[in-house]
């Protein structure tokens, strides 16, 4: 069972079907913790908390050594342009998702044009 629901995790598949022939539910990732390696599970548990963020609303970190999820909370009508990622304590262009010096960077060269 452990390696089933492990070959499932590794394919990004969040709603695992039970494997035995009649049963049409879905396993239960809390029933299956004491199987599981601890990675398997936590990995499971992130992919299933993404699921259920809205695609627009979640980006990552611009920053390559980081690449944290993040989730775009604000009003559509507000325009945060700065904003500091929660791991990695970086300045980031929210507006832009890239990093503060190279949205400076942009901005500068927008202006120019």
């Amino acid at each position: 069972m452990a390696k089933y629901v492990t070959s499932k995790v590794e394919q990004n598949i969040t709603s695992i079907s039970c494997p035995a022939s009649n049963c049409r539910g879905n396993l239960d990732p809390d029933y299956c913790r004491k199987i599981l390696p601890e990675n398997v599970f936590d990995r499971w548990g992130i992919a299933l908390c993404e699921t259920v963020i809205v695609g627009a609303q979640k980006f990552y970190c611009p920053f390559k050594d980081c690449s944290a999820l993040l989730i775009n909370d604000a009003e559509e009508e507000e325009a945060i342009r700065e904003s500091e990622c929660p791991y990695c304590h970086r300045l980031f262009c929210a507006h832009c998702r890239v990093s503060l010096a190279l949205g400076d960077r942009l901005r500068r060269l927008s202006e120019v044009e």
